[in-house]
């Protein structure tokens, strides 16, 4: 099995190798990618943890994973060489797992830049978790069809700092 990394998959037999091609005849083809998106939005942890959540991501089916700067966020952004080592990582898991498709990942964003932009789409859900969080978030959002997406939002070591709740809170409303 081979695949493009957008969505089709090709059942394919192997006719000859050599060092730098492989050759081999399509028997059959597939196309498929999630009805249902998810994309993360998340401040990138400390060591090597952002590596370790961009496999497991891939590996569960989240579509694409932007890191957000905040104002408790450790790590800003990284470097074009990181940014190589984040794609075959999330190639080799997303292979790995069988999907049809390659997880994307993007460079950084300011969390309010994301936040503004995060509620012009109706059909998506935004899920930020928050410690200090006193109603009931999931009441109902999740079971709607009229959703094809959703943007989940989760913050540094620290956590989120009570004003980006705030921020982002109000953005959703100002809609």
């Amino acid at each position: 099995m081979i695949f493009d990394g957008l969505g089709n998959s090709y059942k394919a037999q192997v006719i000859s190798v050599n060092k730098n091609e492989i050759y081999g005849k399509i028997i059959s083809s597939s196309y498929k990618t999630p009805i249902f998106k998810v994309r993360l939005y998340t401040a990138i942890p400390k060591g090597d943890r952002f590596e370790w959540l961009i496999e497991k991501c891939a590996e569960i089916g989240v579509s694409e994973i932007t890191s957000v700067n905040t104002k408790r966020s450790v790590i800003a952004g990284f470097s074009k060489n990181k940014s190589e080592r984040y794609e075959k990582i999330s190639i080799a898991a997303s292979s790995q797992c069988g999907r049809n498709d390659v997880m994307k990942i993007n460079e950084p964003l300011d969390f309010r830049n994301v936040c503004k932009n995060a509620v012009a789409n109706k059909r998506l859900i935004n899920i930020l978790p928050w410690e200090s969080e006193s109603q009931s978030f999931f009441s109902g959002k999740l079971t709607s069809s009229s959703h094809n997406a959703a943007n989940i939002f989760i913050g540094p070591e620290g956590g989120f700092e009570n004003e980006e709740v705030e921020f982002a809170k109000s953005q959703e409303y100002a809609q």
